[in-house]
């Protein structure tokens, strides 16, 4: 799902060694929407019920599949 093509995709980076992701007993995913101090703060105000909702189903693909 597309929210607005106007913003970059920064893609997806593996940062195993963050305590939030290291630390936990269960799956952990640590997903970063925006930059608050960017233009991206009109993009999180303006569509975070479609960021949520894809969160979501992206959650929801992952185990279908796994």
């Amino acid at each position: 799902m597309t929210v607005c093509s106007t913003f970059l995709d920064r893609g997806v980076k593996e940062r195993p060694s963050l305590c939030v992701l290291r630390e936990t007993m269960m799956p952990a995913v640590l997903v970063e929407l925006g930059f608050i101090d960017s233009a991206d703060v009109w993009l999180l105000k303006e569509h975070q019920e479609d960021m949520a909702k894809a969160v979501a189903l992206g959650i929801m693909d992952f185990w279908k599949t796994a």
